[in-house]
């Protein structure tokens, strides 16, 4: 990328104004000229890709070990990595490159061996902290517990996120069993629970929408966000927003966001989400229905401010302060700063890597290049 694209990307997507990205974000070599700074990203994170077997073509098959999911989906992992983008990048361009080999992205699928039920798909993230990051390292308890809480307390408010749409019902929304399979939570947790999670006698990965996950004593413990249906490409930079949210809290002494009125605010949405599955209304419209959301004095996500009207303007508060111009990123931000519907856009989803200047939404409507 040449510093004439970098400016012409500046300007298209200047409404975002978060931090440029870091080395550990972006996703290939030919964009070093965003790179500013350098901050580390504070914790690695990777993905499991769940989708129908059928959909996967032989090269991918050959490329990455896959299996099948106890739920019933086939399944693949890209472990948690600090160069995430790269590695996520290689998935997607194996897919592009091979003809036959895209396929239009599924949030739910008929389970194989229960006629009549549904298994979700998606693309669960998982967490972990960096120990190679000396400030990290040092506080290695407060670090995991502040990441953990962050992550209880902002999810449900980037919801739209991680939904990809009902296609058949021409909805957006979350599949019917999604809020039973990656329950919200609200319980936050003290360095004295974490302590308990990260002794290696703990094995567990409940049904919860931020879980801490191990499921043998083998595997690291990680903080796997389950509730995720969408595209692997948003997933990305959702993962991306979180780990910056993440990191603020952390420059400020591990300090959390913590909402006021918590127990309300939180009820108020996952009663909204249930109501649109239910009913298959949009999400955005029954989200912007929480009103009146505030966060305790000094606990505000970092860069927000204390207090916002409705959902969607925090939502949208959230993409501007922490997204930031760099194409890959600036794309996705702005699909939902414009309300726009993944399922809606299942050709566009494969290309948001591509160079500036070569992207467009399958919703026309959406800027974007």
């Amino acid at each position: 990328m040449t510093i004439n694209e970098v400016e012409s990307a500046s300007e298209f997507y200047k409404e975002l104004r978060g931090d440029p990205p870091s080395a550990e974000e972006i996703v290939s070599d030919r964009d070093f000229e965003w790179i500013k700074f350098y901050k580390p990203m504070p914790v690695s994170f990777g993905f499991e890709i769940e989708q129908l077997d059928t959909d996967v073509c032989d090269q991918l098959r050959f490329t990455y070990p896959w299996h099948y999911d106890g739920s019933g989906p086939y399944e693949t992992a890209l472990p948690p990595s600090v160069y995430p983008g790269r590695r996520l990048k290689g998935f997607i361009d194996t897919c592009r490159n091979t003809p036959g080999c895209t396929w239009t992205w599924k949030s739910e699928i008929s389970h194989p061996r229960a006629p009549g039920q549904k298994s979700g798909c998606g693309s669960h993230i998982h967490f972990r902290p960096r120990k190679d990051v000396d400030y990290i390292s040092a506080q290695w308890v407060e670090a995991w517990t502040s990441a953990f809480n962050t992550l209880v307390e902002t999810v449900p408010l980037v919801l739209p996120m991680f939904c990809y749409g009902i296609e058949d019902q021409q909805v957006f929304t979350f599949r019917r069993q999604a809020l039973y399979w990656a329950n919200i939570v609200k319980r936050r947790v003290s360095n004295a629970t974490t302590m308990r999670f990260l002794d290696l006698s703990y094995i567990g990965h409940p049904y919860d929408a931020v879980a801490w996950n191990r499921k043998i004593v083998e595997k690291p413990l990680t903080i796997e966000m389950r509730l995720n249906e969408t595209h692997p490409a948003i997933a990305y930079e959702l993962a991306i927003l979180l780990n910056r949210i993440i990191r603020k809290c952390y420059e400020r002494g591990f300090i959390s966001p913590k909402l006021a009125d918590r127990n309300r605010v939180i009820d108020d949405i996952v009663r909204n989400t249930a109501r649109s599955i239910e009913r298959n209304e949009n999400l955005y419209t029954i989200l912007e229905m929480v009103e009146d959301i505030r966060f305790m004095r000094g606990r505000e996500i970092p860069l927000l401010n204390r207090g916002y009207p409705n959902y969607l303007e925090l939502f949208k508060d959230i993409l501007r302060n922490y997204g930031h111009p760099y194409p890959p990123m600036a794309r996705v931000c702005r699909l939902f700063l414009h309300e726009g519907e993944p399922w809606r856009n299942p050709q566009a989803l494969w290309n948001t890597f591509v160079p500036y200047g070569e992207f467009s939404w399958d919703q026309a409507e959406i800027p974007s290049r």
